[in-house]
């Protein structure tokens, strides 16, 4: 039997679960990787610094372009363009059955000020369906919800409400406090996790709401970030949290990734640690279906998790700031990881040979 390795908090790491491992355990073949790994190259500097990182095609020609966000302004190659807000939270889905970048605005931390949910598109144009304001203007979160655009933000000082924007107006599907960790699972449903439960400072929980009524997901305390991906290529939403938070991080917490084989998963599976790192603040997909790997934004780097024959292997890509998120770009089959800084970089990502 494999033996737990040391965490840097001094706690026991328990191995992941390898595919050959559970094929025998549950009688059957394992499941290979279904694509070649992919490749970190070096960082490749971009024009400059950046605040925030996005990828979108913003002049129609249908390829995405690297985007640096400096305060409130995208800066691309055809010059610059205005937000509402400084980028909180950022997507890339598909609305309309077209690509789009939604992007989540607002003011500094702990602000008052406008939460703003913003479409970026060719022409160029930061077109924004929502807007309000707040006492703490934070988007934690922008996604899809059953064909809409959706969002959570902060609406009080404590309470962040999620759903989708229709006509303008976020139609609210779930509301709770101090929720960090929330993504749109479909069907009216919104997983939810709390950072802290209802006694100051006690462990968070996580819960998929929905029209149904609310069902509680295990969690290891305060859910940190969740995102909602497609994974295997089935009709379902895979819905991946990252959680662990502790209100005494430095010593107690325990940055995991929590993968959900869609809502009706009540049990859910651990496919990594952030290895140097105390938290996630943000995952998204690399690609989709069974080839897709996810890029996870720490609270100190960014780090690729990919599938191999063993489970899934995480890889650091470079640094972060406590609030920096990483971005995702892609065209055809070449990738790439963007990293805000000074300078922002672009860390190139290609496929292994087979």
């Amino acid at each position: 039997m494999a033996r737990a390795r040391p965490s840097r908090y001094g706690r026991p790491v328990r191995p992941l679960a390898s595919p050959a491992l559970l094929g025998g355990l549950l009688g059957c073949a394992p499941v290979p990787a279904a694509a070649p790994p992919w490749v970190v190259g070096a960082p490749e500097p971009l024009d400059g610094p950046a605040d925030a990182v996005l990828a979108a095609d913003l002049d129609g020609d249908g390829r995405a372009e690297p985007l640096r966000v400096v305060g409130r302004t995208v800066h691309h190659a055809g010059g610059t363009l205005a937000l509402p807000g400084e980028v909180q939270a950022h997507a890339r889905v598909r609305l309309g059955g077209e690509d789009a970048v939604l992007v989540g605005t607002g003011a500094g931390r702990g602000q008052a000020g406008t939460v703003a949910l913003v479409r970026l598109g060719p022409g160029p144009v930061a077109e924004t369906l929502w807007s309000a304001q707040s006492p703490r203007a934070q988007v934690v979160a922008v996604g899809v919800q059953d064909d809409a655009p959706f969002v959570a933000a902060f609406t009080a000082e404590r309470t962040v409400e999620a759903g989708p924007v229709v006509g303008g107006r976020l139609v609210a599907q779930a509301s709770a406090a101090l929720a960090l960790g929330v993504a749109p699972a479909g069907g009216g449903q919104v997983l939810v996790g709390r950072l802290y439960g209802d006694a100051p400072r006690s462990p968070g929980d996580l819960t998929l709401v929905g029209p149904g009524g609310r069902s509680a997901r295990p969690s290891l305390r305060g859910p940190r970030a969740a995102a909602a991906v497609q994974l295997d290529g089935d009709d379902a939403l895979e819905l991946v949290v990252a959680d662990g938070w502790d209100a005494a991080y430095a010593a107690s917490a325990d940055p995991r990734l929590v993968l959900f084989d869609g809502p009706d998963d009540a049990s859910g599976r651990v496919i990594g640690w952030l290895d140097g790192d105390y938290t996630a603040n943000a995952v998204e997909a690399l690609g989709s279906g069974p080839g897709a790997a996810l890029v996870v934004s720490g609270a100190r780097g960014a780090h690729l998790l990919q599938r191999d024959a063993l489970g899934w292997a995480p890889v650091r890509l470079g640094a972060l700031a406590e609030t920096g998120r990483a971005a995702v770009w892609e065209d055809g089959g070449a990738a790439a990881v963007l990293l805000p800084g000074t300078p922002a970089l672009r860390v190139p990502l290609t496929r292994a040979a087979p």
